[in-house]
């Protein structure tokens, strides 16, 4: 059970990682 929840919180880490990527690469004027 432990190990599923830390699976989760990262992957959820990685998911906002991405997310945060994404949002600067939109609002950097090309």
């Amino acid at each position: 059970m432990q190990r599923w929840l830390g699976l989760f919180i990262l992957n959820r880490e990685q998911f906002y990682k991405q997310r945060s990527v994404v949002a600067i690469l939109l609002t950097t004027p090309s």
